[in-house]
């Protein structure tokens, strides 16, 4: 059984710009959601958000994304902004 999905990755660019977060949800075909997650905002040393417990409410924007996708029968990809 042929298990492999094609992606073809959309332009995402405009969707950073577009979330005061830097996170965002795209669905890839009518099966598969991409959600890209903005782990900079939890480093220890940005001293912007590190007292914040959700900065940019991005966890609870991820529970009810997730959850709205499981009551749609969608899976989930996520990626995160992990840089150095």
């Amino acid at each position: 059984m042929d298990r492999s999905v094609s992606l073809n990755f959309p332009d995402l660019g405009h969707m950073y710009t577009g979330s005061a977060g830097g996170f965002y949800s795209t669905k890839l075909n009518d099966k598969i959601l991409l959600v890209g997650l903005n782990s900079n905002l939890y480093y220890d040393s940005n001293q912007i958000t590190a007292s914040m417990p959700d900065p940019g409410n991005q966890l609870q924007w991820l529970d009810d994304t997730l959850t709205q996708a499981s009551e749609s029968r969608l899976k989930v990809r996520i990626v995160d902004s992990n840089c150095y």
